[in-house]
């Protein structure tokens, strides 16, 4: 401690004082003290979730594969096998042949709604590979009068040829098992079903929608629609 002489303001008198230094210590402030309040994920952690959010999208909402479609039949489109059709492209006759094939991508189903609503067919013949035919491939085409199914195909979507009213016969292929409802629902001139098969394995496959004025050919007899 130091004295230090000094004078009063009132009365003049000198006086001394005690000048006490301080013994308080410093203490340092460390980088951790320092860091603001809260959790702070690590960067590593960061880049994991946001690796594992960009995984989620791409395959939520990736866009669908492009399609292939042929300069000389533009009304034609095969997207993962599926088949497409555009009739406001369309430019040939009341006959539609499908080819196996569209720019080297084979046809292995009719998309669902593919020709729905098409009035301009009369006729269509499917290419052998075909497996499935969605729902409502054929639906309301009102012009249609025949269709040659693959032997290839298995499965036919429920409402597929519904709505088809000048659809007079259809020649059903035996492999084709899996049957949706409704599938010639409002084939009012349907008369003709030709199923390779006998009536009881026709019996089995329990297909709805058939009219009372339709007949099965089967192959050991014939089958009235009911």
């Amino acid at each position: 401690n130091a004295e230090e002489n000094t004078v009063c303001c009132r009365c003049g008198g000198a006086f001394r004082i005690k000048k006490i230094q301080s013994t308080a210590v410093e203490t340092p402030v460390t980088a951790e003290a320092q860091r603001p309040k809260g959790r702070i994920w690590p960067p590593l952690l960061v880049l994991i979730v946001m690796f594992a959010v960009g995984l989620t999208l791409f395959f939520t909402i990736r866009p669908a594969a492009p399609g292939a479609t042929d300069p000389a039949m533009p009304w034609f489109t095969v997207r993962d096998g599926e088949l497409y059709f555009d009739e406001s492209r369309y430019v040939g006759g009341p006959e539609l042949t499908v080819p196996d094939a569209v720019m080297g991508q084979p046809i292995t189903a009719i998309a669902e709604s593919c020709f729905s609503g098409c009035s301009r067919l009369t006729g269509i013949f499917l290419p052998e590979g075909i497996q499935s035919i969605g729902d409502r491939a054929f639906k309301n085409c009102a012009s249609l009068r025949g269709i040659k199914l693959p032997e290839s195909l298995r499965s036919i979507g429920k409402e597929a040829f519904a709505g088809c009213t000048d659809l007079e016969a259809v020649c059903l292929p035996y492999g084709a098992q899996t049957l949706g409802s409704g599938i010639f629902r409002g084939c009012e001139r349907l008369v003709h079903i030709f199923y390779p098969a006998t009536m009881e394995q026709w019996k089995k496959l329990k297909l709805d929608s058939i009219g009372k004025n339709t007949h099965i050919y089967c192959v050991d007899g014939v089958v009235n629609g009911s």
